[in-house]
């Protein structure tokens, strides 16, 4: 758990973790709290280098099975099939009751 204040760095520090496990072969799921997010989470992966990115969220098809890493808003994700060969999860703003409560069911309905 990271936890810091805003502007700090957080999303780059996830993108530096999730970097290095798609380096490693790992599938990543990066799932963040609030749909607008989704985009600036894809502009810092890209601007990183971090290749293979999908992602899920409102008025778009699902992530293709090849992707890498996807980022995933939770409201549509919750809404949707879990993606498949999933080997670490990054949680963005847990903190937040609904995204956790949300969060929640989703973990125990794939565990």
């Amino acid at each position: 758990m990271l936890v810091s204040p805003t502007g700090s760095g957080k999303t780059l520090t996830a993108t530096h973790i999730i970097r290095d496990a798609v380096t490693r072969g790992k599938r990543v799921l990066f799932i963040i709290h609030r749909e607008p997010l989704v985009n600036k989470t894809l502009s810092t992966l890209h601007n990183y280098e971090v290749e293979s990115v999908g992602y899920i969220k409102a008025g778009y098809p699902h992530a293709n099975d090849v992707d890498r890493v996807i980022v995933a808003s939770i409201q549509t994700l919750a809404r949707r099939d879990y993606p498949d060969n999933i080997d670490l999860v990054v949680f963005d703003e847990t903190h937040t009751t609904s995204f956790w409560k949300t969060a929640q069911k989703l973990i125990y309905s794939v565990s």
